[in-house]
Parts: structure tokens; sequence; C-alpha cells
């Protein structure tokens, strides 16, 4: 495996999908020239042909297919270590639960469209606490399952607390006693 180049695998993927030089050139952000040199690189690494090529079309030769075979699988395997990794670096992933009261207006809203751009690998759920009745059965259910509330004012839990710096004149948010207050 000296010397294996992912750009060469990556290439051979996106060609054996899409049977086309251009269409895979495309694919991979690079021209139709270099699929053909990552391709040739690719074969001469190996010692065997890959893929037919004419004018007309592109096809695999059996050697292509049990490469393609085999290749596959252990690319979704490496591409999942990156992507696991990577949501392991950024530090927030899981399940973000978050209560409010009132409406979900814009500035709310875009709170957590921009937090869900920024953090992909956490869910979001947004569910409504009801103004009348938040300590009941529906309020109180919904409300404990939540990992944050925004509300207007006065607090709905009598042990959460604000954040520092929350106004009475702004949406402020208060955590579940068994989470800390965001910094």
């Amino acid at each position: 495996m000296a010397g294996l180049e992912i750009r060469e695998l990556e290439s051979f993927l996106a060609l054996a999908q899409e049977l086309h030089f251009g269409r895979a050139g495309e694919r991979l952000y690079v021209s139709q020239s270099r699929v053909s040199q990552l391709l040739r690189a690719l074969e001469t690494r190996i010692g065997a042909r890959l893929v037919d090529r004419t004018s007309r079309r592109v096809c695999l030769t059996p050697a292509g297919e049990r490469f393609l075979a085999d290749l596959c699988p252990a690319y979704e395997t490496l591409r999942t270590a990156v992507d696991v990794a990577r949501s392991e670096a950024r530090g927030v992933d899981g399940r973000l639960r978050l209560g409010f009261q009132g409406t979900a207006d814009a500035p709310l809203m875009g709170a957590i469209t921009a937090f869900q751009e920024r953090h992909p690998g956490c869910v979001t759920e947004i569910a409504e606490i009801p103004f009348s009745d938040p300590f009941g059965a529906y309020g109180a259910v919904r409300w404990t399952r939540r990992s944050c509330c925004c509300r207007w004012r006065s607090r709905i839990w009598p042990s959460a607390r604000s954040s520092p710096g929350s106004s009475r004149r702004s949406r402020c948010p208060y955590v579940t006693p068994s989470r800390p207050a965001p910094h």
C-alpha cells in the first residue's frame, strides 16, 4: 500500500459511477485530463487495467469491477472515520432541545439556524411551552426534556438560572437544573 493516493481512488470511484471522464471531472472539480492521469497512475500502481476506454464509451474491466466492489466499503469506512473525527474536533454533537414561550420570532429562529449551520452534527429540536400551563402535565414534561428554554422576562422553573447579562426586556435563555448555565 506504499504511496497510495486518495485522489487516485476518488477519481476511480467517480469514473466508475459516471462512466464518463468529463462528468467525473466535474464531480471532482478537476479537468478530464486530470481524471485520466489519476486513473493511469492508479492502474500503474495496481498493475492492471481497470477501465476500457474508447472515444465513445467507458466501461470497467473485470479487474475494475472487482476493485470497485472491494474499494467501496473501505472508502466509506475511511470517509466515516474522517467525519467522526471532524465532528469530535468541533466538540458539538448530539441533541439540543430548545423550549420556548411566546413566538419563535426571527431573532430566535436566526440564532437556531446559525447554530445548526455552525454545528451540523448536533440535532436541534424546538417546541413551544404553553403560557396557559407551563408547569402542568404538558408543559412540565416538555420543559424537563429541554436543554434550554427561551422566555420573556421572568423565570418559569423555580430552580432554573438565567444566563449572565439577560435583561427583563429581552428574550432570556434558561437552563434546566441538571445543566449548567451558558457562558
